[in-house]
């Protein structure tokens, strides 16, 4: 979807990135889409997302700072 430009469940073009998708939960229990981990141990609760206006579907992306490896 980021990289084609198209929902992959409708194939609409109509779509909407947002700044950022914070979460609740996760790690520690709770309701909420929950955390992601780093390669450090950190965590990190902010997605990007990106919403079809046409049908709703919705990907979520781990922002490309966490990515990054450690080398060792």
């Amino acid at each position: 979807m980021k990289s084609s430009g198209k929902c992959p469940k409708c194939g609409s073009i109509e779509l909407v990135p947002t700044p950022k998708l914070v979460t609740g939960g996760g790690l520690t229990g709770g309701e909420g889409l929950g955390a992601s981990v780093d390669l450090f141990g950190n965590v990190s609760r902010q997605f990007e997302a990106i919403v079809c206006m046409q049908c709703g579907y919705t990907e979520m992306y781990l922002p490309k700072k966490f990515l990054t490896k450690k080398r060792l």
